[in-house]
């Protein structure tokens, strides 16, 4: 499928409906808004932190290199007392593939 033709909002869930309103604004800015994944900042469930990472490579090879990827994370980075947290782990993880493999991003915590 032509990754230009998809919406520029990958997800479904809190983060992804309250930006539907601007995939006109992200497609002509060539902006993919990557807001699927784990939500639950409690989950503890390695296989669902498996499955995004997944999700994520799969999407690295099908975003084109003039598109700027959108990624939120979690400002819970910045918590002391979260440091061993799977899902922040996972979160880093994910933002460092991301700083790895994307030419253009953003990340937001």
């Amino acid at each position: 499928m032509d990754i230009e033709n998809q919406n520029s909002i990958i997800g479904s869930g809190f983060i992804a409906k309250n930006f539907e309103k601007y995939d006109k604004f992200f497609k002509k800015l060539c902006i993919k808004l990557y807001a699927a994944g784990v939500s639950n900042s409690l989950c503890s469930d390695k296989s669902l932190f498996e499955k995004d990472k997944g999700r994520i490579i799969d999407f690295s090879k099908k975003i084109s290199k003039d598109q700027t990827l959108l990624y939120f994370s979690t400002c819970s980075v910045y918590d002391p007392s979260r440091n061993n947290n799977l899902y922040v782990k996972h979160k880093l993880n994910i933002e460092n593939f991301i700083k790895d493999s994307f030419q253009k991003f953003l990340i937001v915590r």
